[in-house]
């Protein structure tokens, strides 16, 4: 028997008994070398069957994965239309809960579809809520989609699923600096700095900063640690002593958990929030007399709302980015026929309080 199908069959078993399940990264090639005892072309020639026969699929700069059976064929870069009409806006969110409630993402979609109908294109919403890998790829074929924006798309397996259909790609609010996919962000950096400046100017030089994690990790994502190193350095340059804690967004009383985290940094009166749903579990430490106490307290959100919000006598202060911006610029590097430069193109972060408008 030939060495290279010899390979294959043993790697085709292997996958077929559960070795590697679906979504698993294979060894590399030269980890695969040193297994079989074969070269490098051998071995290679070997992984091309795989891939050929649909059991693998290689994902540029990451590597070979193993793929569902159950997993819905994929399009081909050769099937490609010249010309693109039809582009999908993937959401983590459901699409009526976005139209109703989120603000930012309603002002980026709306600039997207602003540069999507003068490019004369259709933009159809896709979200992701409670749907499978497979589903969301069964749907994108459905609809004839010729390229994609995806909007804060964390979903690594997802990812790697639409990177295989060779579609033209451009993410938002997506650190991934890995990826070779143009991407749109707010400049979380700096908005950190920003924050770290305007708590300083009320005379604190305590403050905390309080982000999530996503679900089931234990570490807070690459947006929130683009934050905190603007944070440290804002602090180093006003001489204010910053700290951090993890806030767990898996349960429905995040109160307690910032309750807990306020108590354990006591001096800090000064507050950085990463999304509005800390900025309610501190409103309701501080309203609910949880905490009590008469210093004044400050307090900066990452998010865009139009409302005025003040927390102890306090106005809220947004730190906030021009998202309608943000969509177009989106759209501009999808449909573009000239790639984006830089491919990691950032938004300016801005300061605001509602109570002064």
């Amino acid at each position: 028997m030939l060495r290279y199908v010899e390979i294959y069959r043993t790697l085709k078993r292997e996958i077929k008994e559960g070795r590697y399940k679906p979504d698993d990264k294979l060894p590399s090639v030269l980890e695969l070398m040193a297994a079989f005892k074969a070269g490098c072309c051998t071995v290679q020639h070997a992984l091309n069957m795989l891939e050929k026969e649909g059991v693998i699929q290689g994902v540029p700069s990451q590597g070979l994965f193993v793929r569902d059976p159950g997993e819905p064929p994929l399009y081909g870069g050769k099937t490609r239309k010249k010309q693109m009409l039809r582009i999908g806006v993937l959401l983590r969110r459901p699409v009526l809960l976005v139209i109703a409630e989120t603000h930012y993402i309603q002002k980026m979609v709306h600039g997207m579809g602003t540069v999507l109908y003068e490019a004369g294109m259709h933009g159809f919403p896709i979200d992701v809520f409670h749907k499978t890998n497979h589903e969301v790829i069964r749907e994108i074929n459905a609809l004839a989609i010729d390229g994609l924006i995806c909007v804060e798309m964390e979903d690594e397996g997802l990812v790697r699923g639409i990177k295989q259909m060779k579609l033209p790609l451009v993410h938002c609010e997506l650190v991934d600096f890995k990826s070779k996919d143009p991407m749109v962000l707010a400049d979380h950096f700096h908005g950190g700095e920003l924050s770290v400046r305007q708590l300083a100017k009320f005379c604190h030089t305590n403050v905390l900063f309080l982000h999530g994690h996503k679900k089931s990790e234990r570490k807070t994502d690459e947006t929130n640690r683009l934050t905190w190193q603007g944070i440290q350095a804002g602090a180093r340059a006003c001489g204010v002593s910053a700290h951090q804690a993890f806030i767990s967004m898996d349960t429905e009383n995040i109160c307690a958990l910032v309750v807990q985290a306020l108590r354990k940094h006591q001096k800090c009166m000064g507050f950085i929030a990463c999304n509005q749903s800390i900025l309610e579990g501190l409103r309701q430490a501080f309203e609910t007399g949880a905490l009590p106490g008469s210093a004044e307290t400050d307090i900066v959100v990452f998010d865009l709302n139009d409302e005025s919000l003040m927390v102890r006598g306090r106005p809220v202060w947004f730190c906030t980015w021009d998202a309608e911006k943000m969509g177009k610029m989106a759209a501009h590097a999808l449909v573009g026929k000239v790639k984006p430069e830089p491919r990691v193109q950032f938004i300016p972060m801005t300061l605001v309080t509602n109570a002064q408008q």
